[in-house]
C-alpha cells in the first residue's frame, strides 16, 4: 500500500523495492532455489508416460466393415537419446540429425487389444 507509513518513512530509490513480504529472504522464508540448488547435480530429464489408443476397420470390396479392432499401448519417454552415442546427460542440444529429429527413446511398457465395451 503506497500510503503505508513504513514506506513513507523510508527513502526507497525504487518504490517496487517495498513490495512483497518483509520476511522475504529471512532464514525461515524458503524459496524454490533453496530446494533446487542442493539437488541440482542429481536432477535429470523427467520420464513421461503416455497412453495411446488406436482403432482400425477392415473393409471388404464394397466398403462394408468386416472387422474392427481397438488397441492400447503405454509408452514411456526415457532419458536416452535415439542415437545412443550421445550421453543422456549431455548439456548441449542435440546436434546430430537423428537426435535432433527424433529426440529421446521411447520404451513400450504394455500393449493390449481392447473390446468394444472398453472404448
Amino acid at each position: 500500500d503506497p500510503n503505508d507509513l513504513r514506506i513513507r518513512t523510508v527513502d526507497y530509490e525504487f518504490e517496487e523495492a517495498a513490495e512483497g513480504s518483509s520476511a522475504y529472504g529471512a532464514p525461515g522464508w524458503i524459496r524454490q532455489a533453496d530446494i533446487l540448488r542442493p539437488i541440482a547435480p542429481v536432477l535429470s530429464v523427467r520420464d513421461d508416460t503416455f497412453t495411446i489408443r488406436a482403432y482400425g476397420d477392415a473393409l471388404d470390396a464394397n466398403g462394408d466393415v468386416e472387422a474392427r479392432a481397438w488397441c492400447e499401448a503405454v509408452v514411456k519417454r526415457t532419458r536416452e537419446y535415439s542415437d545412443s552415442t550421445v550421453e543422456a546427460d549431455a548439456i548441449d542440444p542435440a546436434s546430430d540429425p537423428t537426435n535432433a529429429r527424433f529426440g529421446r527413446k521411447y520404451k513400450m511398457i504394455s500393449f493390449r487389444w481392447l473390446n468394444a465395451s472398453e472404448v
